[in-house]
């Protein structure tokens, strides 16, 4: 277990997809989660895969790249690479099979196409969810169906789907994206906090302590940054003690 932050949500690898587009910005990225984080940081970059596409070969190399040029920029952050799968097209077990996971994990970061109806997204996880016993919903605070009925993600944990909530949300997406973060947080109805970062000056985790610390407790604050993504990036069910907090 990482004994600092472990961020399992950001764009930072570069030329890859809507995240950092070049060596510089993902150089000032890592420079402002170090400088943001107390203590160690473990960062697994996620970029955007579609379900119903491929392009494995080309994130690999440039995974391989990426991961010489962090140990040069910053030498303190360990860097692992995942992906963030839009479930734009029905998860089959053939396709569910070759969906890139966490690493060294079978957990899954999955992402929901914009404006999916609440049937349509219960539809497509529980689908996913009969292949990949092990799912993170990224950035459910989104999701209309969510921000009207956020009880929902409790029918979704008892599938096997836990929520992780976004950074990002806190500064873009507007009010009710931002409004339906917190109130995730602070209800106990998501399992993870991440950075879901795009860019240079984009919130960081690190970034994030004080005001959510503050409004959901140290030890809510510790399980969703630290001891939840730990379980995932060692294949494991959540601990006990931390892996529902929902009311």
């Amino acid at each position: 277990m990482s004994a600092g932050l472990v961020d399992i949500h950001c764009h930072i690898v570069p030329g890859i997809d809507d995240g950092a587009s070049t060596w510089e910005e993902s150089a000032a990225m890592l420079h402002e989660a170090a400088s943001a984080s107390k203590g160690g940081l473990t960062l697994v970059a996620t970029p955007h895969v579609s379900m119903a596409g491929d392009g494995s070969a080309r994130r690999e190399k440039r995974f391989s790249e990426f991961a010489a040029f962090a140990r040069e920029e910053a030498p303190g952050i360990r860097i692992g690479f995942g992906a963030e799968v839009l479930l734009d097209a029905s998860p089959g077990r053939g396709r569910a099979s070759r969906m890139p996971t966490y690493p060294g994990s079978g957990w899954v970061l999955a992402e929901l196409p914009a404006g999916m109806s609440w049937a349509g997204a219960l539809f497509r996880l529980w689908t996913l969810s009969r292949s990949v016993p092990r799912i993170v919903l990224a950035h459910p605070e989104r999701y209309r169906w969510c921000s009207l009925r956020p009880g929902r993600l409790a029918v979704l944990a008892r599938l096997g789907i836990l929520g992780q909530v976004s950074g990002r949300s806190f500064e873009m997406g507007g009010p009710a994206a931002r409004d339906t973060a917190l109130g995730l947080l602070e209800d106990g109805l998501c399992s993870f906090l991440a950075s879901d970062c795009h860019g240079p000056g984009g919130m960081t985790l690190g970034a994030l302590e004080d005001p959510v610390a503050g409004r959901i407790g140290r030890e809510r604050w510790e399980a969703l940054t630290r001891m939840n993504p730990s379980a995932v990036l060692s294949n494991r069910d959540l601990p006990e003690e931390y892996g529902r907090f929902a009311r």
